[in-house]
């Protein structure tokens, strides 16, 4: 399920119902989703990776376009990482930010970077209150 998100031949619907689901499911049974392996490191994954995709590769014209749909995508996507931060908690999340976090900010690719940028506002913001300091430094 979590292949079907990074997959970007996928249309962006299926794509995004695969992660509501797994998100869903991690809301649903928070401990099953602790015990299945890998389940929260290849979501968290597959979030980011979803962040990094964008279909307007004219985004840098300067030209005034409708950027709704991104602007929602990208809200979407950084409410799902509450979701996912408040029904599996700090502690399950901690170790692979952490982790995570330095690889983005460091890639070459600037929608890495992007993602990066995004994910360390997120964590400065809602995932601080699950005590998700900055231990990492």
């Amino acid at each position: 399920m979590s292949s079907m998100i990074s997959c970007e031949r996928l249309e962006e619907d299926v794509r995004n119902t695969a992660l509501e689901f797994l998100i869903s499911l991690a809301e649903a049974k928070p401990a099953l989703a602790r015990r299945i392996p890998n389940f929260t490191i290849s979501l968290l994954h597959s979030l980011l990776k979803m962040m990094t995709l964008t279909d307007n590769d004219n985004w840098n014209l300067g030209e005034k376009q409708d950027i709704d749909d991104e602007q929602s995508t990208l809200g979407e996507e950084s409410l799902d990482l509450d979701r996912l931060a408040l029904s599996l908690g700090g502690n399950t999340l901690a170790p692979i930010l952490f982790t995570t976090l330095p690889q983005l900010l460091s890639n070459s690719e600037w929608r890495q970077r992007y993602s990066g940028l995004n994910l360390r506002l997120k964590k400065n913001t809602t995932l601080t209150s699950l005590n998700l300091g900055d231990s990492e430094q």
